[in-house]
């Protein structure tokens, strides 16, 4: 490739980059944040916080807002608009990157928690059914919150300001063994929370065609149990929960494997010597990686809206201040 269409390449991926964040950036932003928002406000109601599915997606989507605004904010910022508060304040840099780190980290565990819980709504044991409930689902998060707070700690001790080029100053990791184990532990949970979440989800499902085949069953004492469970899943509201967290199930798998799949091909690929070219290329995938890593906390609500009619009713009122 010659010196002139090797730039002009370079620059093209640049541009690119630019206006995805400079365009798409402030759409996932702004829709994102009113989502976050909308679901905490509807799950939370007096009505559907009684189901622990309901608790869960509300702690989920308050952690989404605060990774939406610290991760996602500065992202825009930096990438799309060339503007980055946090590499002129070495207080500001550590906290966005602690709060990144454990909303992020909530998130996965909020989702995986929902999940083992619809698992459990799902059984066709009536003890384990047993399990699912409110109290349950505040200790859970609680525990897992106090946990996080603390375990994320390093985040703050060892991000620092960096001299990236003569001109530029960026905040990031601090470079050695610590950037080796962030990048190993991003790694490495990037792969586990969508392999764990879709295991869960499938296991749900095994167990939602389990129970309808235990219909056929005859016998007073197996038919008392279908009946147990099949009334568990015939509710309304409960259906629509187990629809709701499926669909951000598939939707969250979906679009973190590719971030997924990219921190694997750098873990791999990270002592090959690479062209311009090539590092240039790498740079704008993985940009791109992070930006469609973002979809999921935008689709949430909208998504809720269109398959869900509890959820629609309950927007419809909140709009109109009912």
């Amino acid at each position: 490739m010659s010196s002139q269409s090797s730039s002009d390449y370079i620059i093209g991926l640049k541009m690119i980059q630019t206006n995805l964040y400079k365009i798409g950036g402030p759409i996932l932003l702004c829709f994102g944040g009113i989502s976050c928002l909308i679901n905490i406000i509807i799950f939370s109601k007096k009505l559907l916080r009684k189901n622990p599915c309901s608790i869960y997606l509300t702690a989920f989507n308050i952690a989404s807002f605060l990774f939406i605004y610290s991760s996602c904010l500065n992202g825009i910022l930096s990438i799309g608009f060339d503007f980055d508060p946090s590499s002129s304040n070495l207080i500001y840099c550590r906290t966005r990157i602690y709060i990144s780190f454990v909303s992020e980290f909530l998130t996965n565990y909020f989702l995986v928690l929902a999940s083992i819980d619809h698992v459990r709504i799902t059984s066709s044991n009536a003890l384990t059914r047993n399990k699912s409930t409110c109290r349950l689902a505040l200790i859970s998060i609680s525990i897992g919150t106090l946990i996080c707070i603390p375990l994320q700690v390093h985040s703050i001790i060892f991000t620092q300001m960096i001299q990236f080029t003569p001109v530029r100053i960026i905040c990031y990791f601090q470079q050695g063994a610590y950037f080796v184990f962030v990048s190993y532990y991003l790694s490495v949970k990037a792969v586990l929370v969508p392999l764990l979440l879709a295991t869960l989800g499938s296991w749900t499902i095994k167990n939602i065609n389990a129970l309808q085949k235990v219909r056929s069953i005859s016998t007073s004492l197996q038919h008392q149990t279908t009946t147990i469970a099949s009334r568990s899943l015939s509710r309304s509201k409960d259906r629509q929960f187990l629809l709701l967290l499926l669909v951000d199930i598939a939707g969250f798998v979906c679009f973190s494997s590719f971030n997924a799949f990219f921190l694997m091909y750098q873990q791999i690929t990270q002592y090959n010597t690479k062209i311009v070219e090539q590092v240039q290329l790498e740079q704008f995938i993985r940009y791109l990686c992070l930006f469609i890593n973002y979809i999921p906390y935008f689709l949430n609500c909208y998504i809720h809206l269109f398959i869900s009619k509890t959820f629609r009713s309950e927007v419809k009122q909140l709009l109109l201040f009912k």
